[in-house]
């Protein structure tokens, strides 16, 4: 049994906005197990909103993250591959975080010409054949 479960959803949602992984909060000695975790969201609308807020600040934490990874990266092949991989995981945990923001954008625009003919009735029904 946890106690004090509303101060240990605070530091699970503290932890995750600080860019640690569910994985390792639930490996610290005193947090519950990811089992556990994920139970209180089906439960608790409130943790549930709390834990959203604190994805949403992970995904701007790792982009953050990015640009410091991108500036300070040495300009040998082996250290860029390495940020260019830390990046590349970066840019797909945010994008999955937070979507509308950090996702990739679909073009939805769409052309069609479209042709307008004006027929009598008995054009239309005739087919245009003569009676």
């Amino acid at each position: 049994m946890i106690k004090n479960k509303p101060k240990v959803q605070e530091r699970i949602c503290d932890m995750l906005a600080q860019g640690k992984s569910m994985v390792a909060i639930c490996g610290l000695e005193n947090m519950p197990a990811q089992s556990t975790v994920y139970k209180w969201l089906a439960e608790s609308e409130e943790f549930s909103e709390r834990y959203a807020r604190a994805r949403e600040m992970q995904a701007d934490l790792y982009a953050d993250q990015i640009i410091k990874i991108a500036d300070d990266c040495e300009p040998e092949a082996a250290a860029v591959a390495k940020a260019k991989a830390q990046i590349d995981a970066r840019k797909w945990l945010a994008a999955r975080l937070a979507p509308k923001k950090y996702g990739d954008r679909l073009d939805v625009s769409a052309r069609a010409t479209v042709r307008v003919e004006t027929r009598s009735l008995a054009d239309i029904f005739t087919d245009g054949q003569s009676v």
